[in-house]
């Protein structure tokens, strides 16, 4: 069963004024603008992939109706994450070729992360020289990613296994333009320093899928209900 779906490029822009006098008395000051500019620019296309509200921006995972939670466990401790939690979430995640599957974590939460076990098992592995992709290591041999973009420890969303495969984008040809002008603030002797990308992105499947063999339903983002 297919569905239509409709992609529209979005516009994310950067707009930096600076005076005239700190650009020539910073030579480096322009190739550190246009870096910032686009540390910037990536926090806000993470963060839209996440939790974009498709309007205007790309419909993000936790504001689509692609995801599952898992409940916590029976009187589990307010703001905790721990191996139950894991392993169902993982039962629950569409994998298949392809897949792509990584952990979103809230950075408050990866001190419980790395020291959990299931069944006095570890479930985390540190990384080593051969997981330059993972420096956050991996959770039942998935790579973990620290990611602000996640709500707080014990919220829902403070952690998504995530298959990026059922993530979609488009994005314009060429990528990011970046563009200076002395005309926009020309009275204040200000150059103004630009930086467009258009994309727009949204999950696949527009719902949760049940397998032919069980009850219980999947999708390809999986989150964890709140522990408060």
């Amino acid at each position: 069963e297919l569905k239509e779906m409709e992609l529209r490029l979005k516009k994310l822009k950067v707009l930096v004024p600076v005076t005239e006098e700190l650009l020539a008395d910073s030579t480096a000051m322009s190739s550190h603008i246009t870096r910032k500019m686009g540390v910037r620019l990536d926090w806000k296309v993470q963060d839209a992939i996440v939790n974009g509200i498709g309007s205007g921006q790309p419909l993000g995972i936790t504001k689509s109706t692609a995801y599952v939670s898992q409940a916590k466990e029976t009187s589990q401790t307010a703001d905790t994450i721990n191996g139950f939690n894991i392993s169902k979430m993982l039962g629950r995640v569409i994998e298949g070729p392809g897949a792509n599957l990584v952990w979103l974590i809230n950075p408050d939460a990866y001190n419980q992360v790395i020291t959990m076990t299931l069944n006095n098992n570890p479930v985390w592995t540190p990384p080593n020289a051969g997981f330059k992709d993972a420096p956050s290591g991996f959770l039942l041999g998935k790579p973990i990613i620290q990611t602000d973009t996640c709500q707080t420890l014990g919220d829902k969303f403070d952690i998504i296994l995530a298959n990026m495969a059922g993530y979609t984008t488009i994005t314009k040809a060429g990528g990011a333009e970046l563009a200076t002008s002395m005309h926009l603030y020309f009275d204040q002797q200000l150059m103004a320093f630009r930086l467009t990308f258009r994309m727009d992105g949204q999950p696949l499947l527009s719902g949760a899928v049940t397998p032919p063999n069980s009850s219980v339903t999947r999708a390809h983002f999986v989150t964890l209900d709140a522990r408060t």
